[in-house]
């Protein structure tokens, strides 16, 4: 009657609904102002959703106020880069902090989530066949670029 221990060493990931809707955010939250909300109100995005592939609460349309303290708080952070205040010096020592901290995850961990990685993609694109066709692959490593299919 001995049971299978599980470490969380070798466990993949859990919850793949998580995973694709991380994935969708960082993909949306790497648009543009305007790309983004033409993106969110697309029938690629609605299909998604009826899917049940991203939820609906994932996909937030900020409201003039929220929009106007996002720009503020992007202009008061340009403004302090400016300045070179200790207060953005604490910013960056932060950034470089928490990318350092991401490297050193993504080191111990990728290899044991690069299959539930698949999984998410093919699950996006059996939701939308065309996800990546916006997709440019210039500069692709090994310079090569994509071949085109008949």
């Amino acid at each position: 009657m001995s049971e299978e221990i599980r470490t969380p060493e070798f466990d993949g990931i859990e919850n793949q609904q998580e995973l694709f809707e991380t994935m969708f955010i960082d993909q949306a939250m790497h648009m543009d102002d305007e790309s983004r909300k033409e993106y969110l109100e697309s029938a690629e995005v609605k299909a998604l959703v009826e899917a049940k592939a991203v939820n609906r609460r994932t996909i937030v349309r900020l409201s003039r106020s929220d929009d106007y303290a996002r720009r503020v708080t992007l202009a008061a952070m340009q403004k302090a880069k400016e300045q070179n205040t200790a207060d953005w010096k604490k910013l960056k020592k932060a950034h470089w902090m928490k990318k350092t901290a991401i490297a050193n995850i993504v080191k111990r961990y990728g290899n044991l989530v690069k299959r539930d990685v698949i999984k998410a993609q093919k699950a996006i694109l059996k939701a939308n066949p065309t996800y990546y066709t916006k997709t440019t692959f210039k500069g692709t490593v090994g310079g090569s670029e994509p071949k085109e299919t008949k």
